[in-house]
């Protein structure tokens, strides 16, 4: 009988108004996340220095707006003021289950590609979307998840995460690597 509604309901309304109606958890499970609330949320349980949490954000919020193609310039994408800007609003309003890992890395490959391979300025595009995936990962790291997930434990992540297995530019010897032109044995006798 049950199946039958479902079945009746699923043809007259979608599936939308049918897992409303006969599942409301899995509308939690679908995930309203979005990338703003997501980031109130480490920023409040993360444990997380407000500097950091603010600077792994914004390399988040870069990558999202990449994917999204949220083009703001000027005062619209930076106020000078407390009140979040035009284009901070568009990127935080994405759902965070729209932020796949394969469209981190169609990101990745498309902000390295902007250069030659094998010129300077390749080089340097490459350290910086290293950076910024590697600032943007840690707001998913384990121990932010874990307490995270502790604070808020019917908090629905969408798997998954958005930067699950999304590797690194590999980088090429540069300037930006230390290199020690002092000898350790010299200093140490």
């Amino acid at each position: 009988k049950t199946a039958r509604e479902i079945d009746q309901c699923l043809r007259l309304n979608g599936w939308d108004a049918t897992c409303k109606k006969f599942k409301p958890e899995f509308a939690a499970e679908l995930s309203e996340l979005t990338v703003g609330r997501y980031i109130e949320l480490v920023a409040q349980h993360g444990q997380l220095d407000p500097s950091t949490a603010y600077g792994y954000a914004g390399r988040f919020r870069r990558i999202v707006s990449g994917i999204r193609q949220i083009k703001f310039s000027g005062a619209d994408k930076l106020t000078g003021r407390s009140t979040p800007s035009k284009w901070r609003l568009a990127v935080d309003r994405t759902l965070l289950n729209t932020i796949t890992p394969e469209k981190v890395a169609e990101w990745r490959d498309a902000y390295v590609a902007r250069h030659p391979v094998g010129t300077v300025e390749r080089t340097k595009t490459e350290h910086t979307a290293n950076g910024i995936l590697r600032n943007a990962r840690s707001l998913f790291a384990k121990r932010v998840m874990r307490r995270l997930l502790a604070k808020c434990p019917n908090l629905a992540l969408p798997s998954p995460l958005p930067l699950d297995g999304v590797e690194l530019v590999p980088e090429r010897e540069s300037d930006y690597f230390y290199r020690s032109e002092e000898d350790a044995r010299q200093l140490i006798e």
